[in-house]
């Protein structure tokens, strides 16, 4: 798989690259975003490590003040318990940004692989000359309804 340097700007990655961008970005959040080529995965990824980084601390002061203690605390406004509510809703928001990330360059690259797959566009149609100097006169025209027009040989149409 390629990295982002690798990556030039406003390529569409193939599709195995995007099933494994999409796994990278479920397993850390930024990561399958930096390797499909977008900047903002570094910005997901420091989202989803001071997420992870505030609710482990959280668990960290969470489990001191019990063992400080002796008994688990049971107030519902202990701070280390709301950082942690905080910290893991931080992390979840850079979770589902990275998730709508990948969901984005799997768009993009079906609307660029439906773009490829469009036939050619024909060139406008040109009207048909006249055939013969004889449709110009208005016997002509009626012999030419009639079917009866004569080529230059002097035969009937065959219509």
């Amino acid at each position: 798989m390629k990295t982002s340097s690798d990556t030039p700007p406003g390529t569409v990655p193939d599709k195995a690259t995007r099933r494994a961008c999409l796994v990278a970005n479920l397993s850390m959040p930024g990561l399958g975003s930096i390797a499909a080529g977008r900047k903002i995965g570094y910005v997901q990824m420091g989202v989803y490590l001071v997420g992870f980084a505030g609710s482990m601390v959280s668990v960290l002061a969470f489990l001191w003040q019990w063992t400080s203690r002796g008994t688990m605390p049971q107030e519902i406004t202990n701070p280390a318990l709301v950082a942690g509510v905080l910290s893991i809703g931080v992390a979840g928001i850079a979770w589902l940004w990275a998730l709508n990330t990948s969901r984005q360059v799997e768009a993009e690259s079906r609307c660029a692989s439906r773009e490829s797959a469009l036939p050619p566009r024909l060139p406008p149609e040109i009207p048909p000359e006249l055939p013969s100097e004889e449709l110009k006169t208005e016997d002509g025209r009626r012999r030419a309804e009639e079917g009866t027009a004569n080529t230059e040989l002097g035969t009937p149409n065959p219509e």
